[in-house]
């Protein structure tokens, strides 16, 4: 039985999963059938891991997979041996239960939320300074109110990082560790290839507040879970009103 529904996961050849406390491989091989997706799963238990390992295997042996890579090791989901910004995508299903600081957790999550927004602002604000073309007007108005709508989306998502008891990052070095999205450009880029790059960035950042609300829904943390909601509904219209502009 999947806990998952894989339909609202968008996954993407090219993509890579990680599948922390992945158990004997349910959510790890549906991933794995995904076109082009690479997939790791980790589990604390030996047994259940290489359960996992011989079901990707039979996969591969079958050809019932899309194309991408497989792992399946033995770690500890607090210790993941893993470079930040390593994977697209983490399935963390039924362990949640699992992790006894469930505010730590959160406040992790947010902090790469606040990296994320903010690495946005600085790239949508860029973007306005530096467009040029036939669509100047439109994209200049267009990205001054994106990139004052993300300004001020940073402040509630630090304030609440420090109302769960923890240091809310704000340096450079820190955003640039935690942070999914790459910096911004150094030599600014065509109109509408600035568009496809801020597409690219609310969607990263959806991923980034969607991969934690599972965790605040299921410890019944309202505030956090009432603020993720209102992000997503933010970056996925973004993305929307930006990608129609691509045709």
């Amino acid at each position: 039985m999947l806990t998952v529904d894989f339909s609202k996961l968008e996954l993407k050849p090219g993509f890579k999963v990680l599948d922390a406390g992945c158990g004997g491989g349910r959510h790890l091989s549906e991933a794995y059938r995904a076109r082009g997706v690479s997939v790791v799963g980790i589990d604390l238990n030996r047994d259940d891991a290489l359960k996992a390992h011989n079901t990707t295997k039979i996969m591969r042996h079958e050809g019932e997979h899309g194309g991408g890579a497989s792992l399946v090791m033995v770690s500890d989901v607090t210790r993941l041996p893993f470079k930040d910004a390593s994977f697209d995508l983490v399935i963390c299903s039924e362990v949640l239960e699992h992790i006894p600081d469930h505010r730590q957790a959160i406040a992790e999550g947010l902090s790469r939320l606040l990296a994320d927004t903010y690495t946005l602002y600085l790239t949508t604000h860029n973007f306005h300074w530096n467009v040029t073309g036939p669509m100047f007007n439109t994209l200049h108005t267009m990205f001054m109110t994106q990139y004052t709508e993300l300004w001020n989306a940073v402040d509630p998502i630090a304030e609440r990082i420090r109302s769960l008891g923890h240091v809310a990052p704000g340096s450079y070095a820190q955003f640039g560790k935690l942070a999914s999205l790459p910096d911004a450009p150094a030599t600014p880029p065509r109109a509408l290839e600035m568009v496809r790059v801020l597409v690219t960035g609310h969607e990263a950042v959806a991923r980034t507040a969607r991969e934690l609300f599972p965790l605040a829904d299921k410890v019944g943390d309202e505030p956090t879970a009432d603020l993720l909601t209102q992000r997503l509904q933010v970056h996925e219209k973004t993305a929307w009103m930006l990608r129609s502009m691509l045709g």
